[in-house]
Parts: C-alpha cells; sequence; structure tokens
C-alpha cells in the first residue's frame, strides 16, 4: 500500500502543536511552581548551586513567581565550622529574572535582589582568617554582571534599614555599589544615606567609598557596639541634636585587615546642636579618622563653632588609646562652655565666675581628659566684665598655663573700679576626684573707686550713699578651696581708704551716733577720713593689731578680729584731731587721757553690728553732763545687752576692760 508523504504544511502544524504543548506544560510548571513551590529535592538542587565559600545556605521553600520571579522562603546563611545563628536570615528572598537574557548579547539573567525581614549578623560574616594582600592569593575573577539590591525591614545589629536601594556592578577585578540610599533607624533616631558608592579592589581587598548622609551619629551606635568599638560609640554618644541631623560627605578607605588602617574623612554641618552638653548654634569642619590595630585618632582640621556669645576656631586631634586632646586655636566663648568640650576644669572651679563681658582665649596644649597630671596647656586671655560674687573686674589678662594638676595664673594685669589690678594665683587640683583644691594668690589693687566698690558690696542695701574716696588692698593667701576648709586659709594683707568718707559705712552707723549725741555738729566734719590696717588671716578669721581710721577732727584706733562666720569682735579708741597735724603732737599727752575715756568695744554680726562704751566713759559723760542718766534708757539696753546675751568676745576677761552694765 503506498503512503503519501507529509506535505510542509503538515510538518508546520505538528510542530505548533508541540511548542503550544510545550508553552502549556511550561505555563502549568510555572502555575504549579508559583502556587505549590518547586518539590523538596528541586529546591534542594537550586540552593545546592548557589555556592558561597564558607558558607552553607538553608530554604524552607522555592517558589517561581510569573511575574515577581523566584521567590525563597526563610532563608538561612550559615558560616561553616561555627556553632550559633546563622550570619544571615531573611523571611523572603525574590529574585527577578530576565527570561530574554538568553536572547540579549552579554545581558544579566538577574535583574534585582530583593531582601525582606532580613538579620544581619556581621560579626559571623567576616571570613575568619584574612591575608593581607602581599601574602593573600590572587582571587579568581568575577563574572560580569549587574543587578539591583533592595533591602526592606532589615536589621544589622540594632541598627534597622527601613528600606535601602543600591545598583551592584561585578566586574573582573571590582565589586562596586552605585547610588546607594538608605532610611536608617537606631537608638531613637532616624537617618538617611544618599548618592553613595563603595567599591571593593579584589587585588588590593581594598574598599573605598563616597556618600551624603543626614543622620544622627547615635544612630550608628548599635553597630558600633556590635563591632566592638566603644571608643568610637563614646565618641558619637558625645552629641546630641534637635529635630535637623547633621549633613555630612563621608570618604573612607580601607583594607579589609584588622592590621591595616580604615580612614575616614568626612565634611559636616549642623545647627542647633550640642557637644557634652554645651549648646551650639552652628558648626562645621572636616573630621580625619584613622583607626588601625594600634592607632585611634580623630583630627577636626579646622573646626568652627558659634555659640550666643561668640565662635572658636580650633584644629583639633583626639587620640582615643592616649585619651588625650591636642589642639590649638582662638576662641571667644564663654571658658565654662570651652573647658567643658575640651574636658578639663570640669570640677566646678570655674562655677563661682560670672563672664558677663566677651572672653578671647588663644593657645595651644595637650589636655587628657584620663588623667589630668599629664595635661600641658598653655593660653593668652583676656576680656572684661569678670565677675566674682558681687565684685566686678573691668578689664583683665593673664596668662594660664596648665602643667599636669596645676594651673597657674600668670601676669594678670587688668582695671578694677577705675583702679589698676595685678597678681598672680596658682590652684593645684587633687588627684582625687573627690578631693579638694589648694590655692595660692597675690595680688594687688591701686586706686580703685571706693564708692563704685562699695555700691556693688552693698547691692541689697536701700541706703544710696556716697563714699568717695580711692581704695588699695594688697593680699597674699592661700589654702584649700571650698566652704568647708576656710580653716585651712592663711595669708596676710594691707588696706588703705584715702578721703573716704569711710565713717557712712553702716557698720559704723552706731559709733556715729553716739559721737554726735556726745559732741553736737561732729556729724558735719568726720565724713572724710583716711583708713591705714595691716591684718593677718588664720584660724577662720581676719586679725588685725592696729586699724587707724584719721579724719579732720577725729582719729579711731583700734586692733580685733573679723569671724568667717560674719561676728566681730574689735575693740577702738577715739581721739581728737589727726595724728600727723602740728596740734596733735601738742595736745597728744593730754588727748590721751581725755581719750581713754573714749573706747568702744564692737561685737555682734556684719548685718548687725553692736558698739557699747565701756563703763568709765559713760559714768564720765553723765558726771559732766553730756550724757543724761535717763535720755534713751531703753535704746541704751538695746546697745549695752545682758552679758548672758552678748557673744563671747576672744580675748579672755583678764585681757579686757570690764564689760558695762546693763544700764548706763
Amino acid at each position: 500500500m503506498k503512503t503519501d508523504k507529509p506535505t510542509t504544511a503538515s510538518i508546520r502544524a505538528r510542530l505548533f502543536k508541540l511548542l503550544a504543548l510545550f508553552f502549556l506544560l511550561v505555563l502549568a510548571l510555572v502555575v504549579y511552581l508559583g502556587a505549590f513551590g518547586c518539590p523538596e529535592w528541586l529546591s534542594d538542587e537550586l540552593v545546592r548551586a548557589i555556592k558561597l565559600e564558607g558558607f552553607a545556605i538553608e530554604a524552607d521553600a522555592v517558589k517561581l513567581h510569573p511575574i515577581h520571579g523566584v521567590v525563597v522562603k526563610n532563608v538561612r546563611l550559615y558560616r561553616k565550622q561555627v556553632i550559633g545563628p546563622p550570619a544571615l536570615e531573611a523571611g523572603q528572598v525574590t529574585i527577578a529574572l530576565d527570561p530574554l537574557a538568553p536572547l540579549k548579547e552579554k545581558a544579566p539573567l538577574m535583574r534585582r535582589v530583593v531582601i525582606r525581614d532580613g538579620v544581619f549578623r556581621a560579626d559571623l560574616m567576616r571570613a575568619p582568617e584574612m591575608k593581607t594582600p602581599a601574602t593573600a592569593a590572587p582571587p579568581a575573577p568575577l563574572p560580569g554582571t549587574r543587578f539591583y539590591l533592595e533591602l526592606e525591614n532589615a536589621r544589622f545589629g540594632g541598627l534597622a534599614v527601613e528600606r535601602s536601594r543600591c545598583e551592584i556592578a561585578l566586574e573582573e577585578r571590582t565589586v562596586r555599589v552605585n547610588d546607594i540610599a538608605a532610611t536608617l533607624a537606631g537608638g531613637g533616631k532616624k537617618g538617611e544615606v544618599r548618592g553613595g558608592t563603595v567599591t571593593y579592589h579584589l587585588d588590593q581587598a581594598l574598599l573605598d567609598g563616597a556618600m551624603e548622609t543626614r543622620l544622627d551619629p547615635r544612630v550608628l551606635l548599635p553597630l558600633l557596639e556590635e563591632f566592638r568599638m566603644p571608643k568610637t560609640a563614646a565618641l558619637a554618644g558625645d552629641y546630641e541634636f534637635g529635630h535637623e541631623p547633621p549633613r555630612c560627605e563621608v570618604k573612607f578607605s580601607n583594607y579589609i585587615h584588622p592590621d591595616l588602617p580604615l580612614t575616614v574623612e568626612t565634611r559636616f554641618w549642623f545647627q542647633d546642636g550640642k557637644y557634652k552638653g554645651v549648646d551650639l548654634l552652628r558648626a562645621d569642619g572636616v573630621v580625619l579618622v584613622n583607626i588601625s590595630k594600634t592607632n585611634f585618632t580623630v583630627a577636626v582640621r579646622p573646626l568652627f563653632v558659634v555659640r550666643k556669645e561668640g565662635t572658636a576656631s580650633a584644629c583639633l586631634t583626639v587620640d582615643a588609646n592616649r585619651s588625650t586632646v591636642e589642639f590649638e586655636g582662638v576662641s571667644t566663648l564663654d571658658p565654662r562652655a570651652m573647658t567643658r568640650m575640651i574636658g578639663i576644669l570640669t570640677n566646678g572651679v570655674l562655677d563661682d565666675f560670672r563672664f558677663d563681658g566677651q572672653v578671647n582665649v588663644a593657645g595651644h596644649g595637650v589636655a587628657n581628659y584620663e588623667d589630668l597630671a599629664k595635661t600641658r596647656l598653655n593660653l593668652r586671655i583676656t576680656g572684661r566684665d569678670l565677675g566674682w560674687n558681687r565684685l566686678k573686674v573691668e578689664e583683665y589678662g593673664f596668662d594660664l598655663n596648665v602643667d599636669g594638676l596645676t594651673n597657674a595664673l600668670n601676669d594678670i594685669r587688668g582695671r578694677f573700679y577705675g583702679g589698676d589690678l595685678s597678681g598672680r594665683a596658682v590652684f593645684v587640683l587633687s588627684p582625687d576626684p573627690l578631693g579638694d583644691a589648694s590655692f595660692e594668690v597675690a595680688g594687688r589693687v591701686s586706686h580703685a573707686g571706693f564708692e563704685r566698690f562699695m555700691k556693688d558690696v552693698e547691692k541689697n542695701d536701700r541706703q544710696a550713699r556716697e563714699y568717695a574716696g580711692r581704695l588699695s588692698v594688697s593680699l597674699n593667701m592661700n589654702g584649700l578651696l571650698g566652704e568647708t576648709n576656710t580653716g585651712t586659709i592663711n595669708g596676710k594683707g594691707a588696706i588703705r581708704v584715702k578721703e573716704g568718707k569711710v565713717l557712712l559705712l553702716p557698720i559704723f552707723g552706731e559709733l556715729t551716733k553716739t559721737l554726735t549725741d556726745y559732741i553736737p555738729g561732729l556729724d558735719f566734719v568726720v565724713n572724710q577720713t583716711d583708713v591705714k590696717s595691716e591684718f593677718k588671716i588664720a584660724e577662720k578669721k581676719i586679725s588685725t593689731e592696729n586699724i587707724c581710721i584719721e579724719g579732720n577732727v577725729i582719729r579711731l584706733n583700734g586692733y580685733g578680729d573679723y569671724h568667717f562666720d560674719n561676728t566681730l569682735d574689735f575693740r577702738a579708741q577715739v581721739r581728737l584731731l589727726r595724728h600727723q597735724s602740728i596740734l596733735s603732737y601738742l595736745t597728744d599727752p593730754i588727748m590721751w587721757v581725755f581719750g581713754k575715756l573714749f573706747e568702744f568695744r564692737l561685737e555682734g554680726d556684719v548685718s548687725d553690728p553692736r558698739w557699747t562704751a565701756f563703763s568709765s566713759t559713760m559714768d564720765l559723760l553723765k558726771k559732766i553732763g553730756l550724757k543724761k542718766k535717763d535720755d534713751g534708757k531703753d535704746q541704751d539696753k538695746k546697745r549695752n545687752p545682758s552679758p548672758e546675751t552678748r557673744p563671747t568676745s576672744s580675748k579672755t576677761s583678764e585681757e579686757t576692760e570690764p564689760r558695762p552694765p546693763d544700764e548706763k
């Protein structure tokens, strides 16, 4: 029987049917794999086909999605020969494929990889043994390909990557990561990375890159802790920022080996932030970080800082291994803010001072913020309106030389209430942070305005007095700082007031009234007076053996003590005429006898002084009619309290005159 040969049309029809059947089978397979996943044996083969040196991969299921591509569920990446959790866990890894890649020349099969709900453990992902580029074997060339990598809800230790996207390009000798963009969160803060590029050079094992960031450095604290970088974490933790994080341009270079250095260069700008608790309006600078096995330095060259009261420009180098800050610069900042940022004089030495005017500081040195004994600083400080307690220095300038625990203020020059100020001071800090600092002060004030000085001293006094005169003081004093160490203070000095109305001082108020009661009209001629006295400081008191107050008509000589608890114990004798007048030399023998009748005792508190006359004075005044027996009886009682209520004198009863009776 003769058979007909197949025609061309019939062959095409059969091929079409076979292709259609194949397409239907492939479509059915894709639908099946997408709905139910690959069979276990096929999933294992696909997972094993992905080879990463030193790592093993596990996955629960592999699905083929007609749109998204290959979807791998619950992926785990383990380090070989390491017992513990996986280096990488991901709830889902999606690999988008290009089905037409085989038909395109050099077109990558993989277009995009998306990792969702990933957990990266950086310490387990690092290779166990690393060789330097000089001893390492040349790496195998990489296949040329390019794809996008996306992360969604990933974590690197405590650092959260809410989303990230970049392009990865594998070339023969390099791996490039381009167009890095990420949103990070950590430590309760958020930040962004934009336009970053990272390149890994296989031959040199060199990683370098550059990127722009807008993030609070405290975002990185969890990651720094995971990488066991406590010093870097401590530096990052010193900063605080408001609503807008700092803007940084970062460049870095690192050989992937623990013995080779990591260098990072960062140019930063920020506003409304804090450093070590110090408020800053604005700051910018260039930071150079160098980290190696034996070295960790952070250099800021230059640094520019703006605060409300002024600016600072400096070059700083922080050596974390040696705990030092080397600096050189100029500043008009509040010294308390500047010293806090540098990490020196943070024990409250400056707390009692007021810097009401601008302070200019220029200098250099090395500050050790863990061991003050290794600090060396040389500063020149000038300024205006320096306050301490109620007093104020109008102008000042001095050299501050810090040698370990010794802080010397040399060549002090200034203006104090219109007078000249000069001196020197040395403060020696205790090596114990809770210990007391010692001090030694030597100074002199010449021709200061006595009236201006007293106005500041009596700021709470309601009366406006015109003291006039010029004040001169010299002082040498030493001891320990602190309210509980007043017993350690020793020193000596002298004071003089020229042509000042000293008897207008509140402390002389009761004495002046008593004298004018006895000598009518005396209050009009006792105002212009000179004061001279030398004193010593010891045993919680200021003592003088001879204080002399001279006026045109009378002079007062006395001795006694001012105690640091503000109590007074003085003896005084009032005489007529100045000591240096011709008439006084002729009448002194007579006036001495008469002057003995005007002897007084000053006791009580500075805020409530009590002048009392000795009994012989009062008896004679009564006899000669200068004092009425019943005049101001109640007032006399107030001025002469009973012995039970009078404070005890520093001298014994044998050394003093008898106490006056309760009534004059």
